[in-house]
Parts: C-alpha cells; sequence; structure tokens
C-alpha cells in the first residue's frame, strides 16, 4: 500500500494529488491520461462499498480460485454508490476533471480471486462510435473512476497504465501494431514470446494507491490488471461521469434501473437524468 505522499513509479511528473490539487489533477489527466487522488472516500465508505460487491457478486461466499466477476450496472444494486454522490470531494473532481454539471453515465464493480490472470491491455473507448451521444464509451470524459477497494498493487491484480495512450494521435507502443479499430495492439511481428505483457511495455505505470484513493484515466488511455497474487480478493469500483446530455441510445431501461430512479432522494435525481443503463443482456 502506499503509505506516505511519495510517488513509488517515477514518470518524471506529479500523478498522486492531495483531494484539493483540482486543477493539477486535470493538468496530469490531461496531458498523460491518468492520475491518482489520496483519500476521496472514507474507511467507512470502503466497507460499505465491499459489502454492496459481497452481496452483488458473491452472495454465496463461493467465488473460485482465480474466478472474477463483473457487475457492469452497480450503482442499481449498490445503494453505498450513492454515497459518491453526496461526497464533496468526488464531486468536485468530478466537475473539473468531467464537466461542470455532470450525471452519472455507468458504473461498474470488479471482484477478482487470488490466482486470476493478468488482463490484456485495451481501451475502453468505442473508437466506432459517429458521435459522443451514440455510446456509452463515445465522449471524452473520462472512462475511468475507480476506487480499488483492497488497495492497487501490481502483485495483487492492480491496475497499471500506459501514460500518454490517451491521445487520439497515439500511434501505440514502439515496436506493437494497434487492432481492431485500436481496442488493442500486439507486437508488430504478432510474437509475444520473451514479452512481458505489462512490465515490458514502454510506457506502462503500475499504480499503487490506498482503498481510499481515486483512480482516473482519461477516455482511451490504455490500461491492464497485473496477475492476482495476492492473499485476499480484489475489490474495485467505478461511477463514471458524463456531461448532461441525453443519449442516443434505443434499449428499454432495465428493472434494476427502474427500482433505483424510483427510489432516489430528490436532491440525487437531477444525477440521473437522461440514465440509460445498459443494454439487458439476453
Amino acid at each position: 500500500m502506499l503509505t506516505t505522499d511519495r510517488q513509488p513509479f517515477d514518470t518524471g511528473y506529479q500523478y498522486i494529488f492531495q483531494r484539493d490539487e483540482l486543477q493539477a489533477i486535470k493538468a496530469c489527466h490531461d496531458a498523460h491520461g491518468f492520475a491518482v487522488v489520496r483519500d476521496v472516500i472514507s474507511p467507512d465508505d470502503v466497507a460499505a462499498l465491499k459489502a454492496d460487491v459481497d452481496a452483488s457478486l458473491n452472495p454465496k461466499g463461493d467465488l473460485g480460485a482465480g474466478e472474477t466477476r463483473y457487475d457492469t450496472v452497480f450503482v442499481e444494486n449498490a445503494p453505498a454508490m450513492l454515497r459518491l454522490l453526496e461526497n464533496d470531494a468526488f464531486m468536485a473532481i468530478a466537475r473539473t476533471v468531467v464537466d461542470p454539471d455532470p450525471v452519472v453515465n455507468r458504473s461498474a464493480a470488479i471482484l477478482k480471486n487470488v490466482g486470476a490472470k493478468a488482463g490484456g491491455w485495451h481501451s475502453d473507448f468505442d473508437f466506432k462510435a459517429a458521435a459522443p451521444d451514440a455510446s456509452m464509451n463515445g465522449g471524452e470524459w473520462p472512462n475511468g473512476l475507480w476506487f480499488y477497494l483492497t488497495g492497487s498493487h501490481p502483485d495483487a491484480g492492480g491496475l497499471a497504465v500506459i501514460e500518454n495512450s490517451h491521445r487520439p494521435d497515439w500511434p501505440g507502443p514502439e515496436g506493437y501494431t494497434l487492432r481492431d479499430d485500436r481496442k488493442w495492439f500486439e507486437p508488430a511481428d504478432g510474437d509475444w514470446s520473451g514479452i512481458d505483457p505489462l512490465t515490458d511495455i514502454p510506457g506502462t505505470v503500475p499504480l499503487i494507491c490506498n482503498p481510499t484513493d481515486l483512480v482516473i484515466f482519461a477516455a482511451r488511455t490504455y490500461h491492464a490488471p497485473n496477475a492476482h497474487q495476492g492473499t485476499q480478493p480484489r475489490y474495485s469500483v467505478a461511477l463514471v461521469m458524463r456531461p448532461r446530455m441525453k443519449m442516443n441510445i434505443d434499449w428499454p431501461l432495465r428493472d434494476s434501473a427502474k427500482r433505483l430512479l424510483a427510489a432516489l432522494p430528490p436532491h440525487l435525481a437531477p444525477y440521473f437524468e437522461h440514465y440509460t443503463s445498459l443494454r439487458e443482456p439476453t
């Protein structure tokens, strides 16, 4: 865990900030595609969010060795997520980095057990989107407002990002070729032999942070989780926000979204204007 304000990885620039350094957070996000903000939520918030993750993804306590589970509409199943919208520090950051008038775009939770393999490098951005309102991931707002509720560390399934990979003209790491409309990349010769897919990629920044810290990454930033060699399941949650705009989507609200919207207190309802949830799986 990160126990001091010293950055654990030398990038030549500051990327870990205190929560009141709003303009510096935005400048780092805009320039390098990511930032870490210390102590945005409380230990009580961490505990409540972990309990909601368990209720959603592991209610029977049967998460298998090496298994990863996802909830891609987590805010609809997690009362503690609404605390973020009442958190002055979180909302000040969202208004600075996302938009002065943000609304909830999407949410997620990931529960990753010890033994889970490393994930591949990818961008969440929808490079095929015809316009920002045509896709949940098609705008310039950050695709990552994440909390790693058991901390982020390279040895325990923590996140890594590639600095500066958020730029629209980023050509990919030197010696690698972007594939599938820029969603991922591979060595130019297609041969990964002898290459560590995380540590050997130029520009990689492994993120080490505490459960109360906020991890931000930009719309296009390439990122990947390390293999989980820790001692306890890794919990992470995200509340991704966007500018107040109506999305051009064609799916009906799922029942869990309808329940959420019906139960919202009046002071939080404006943050869910034009809320779409995600398409119900078939």
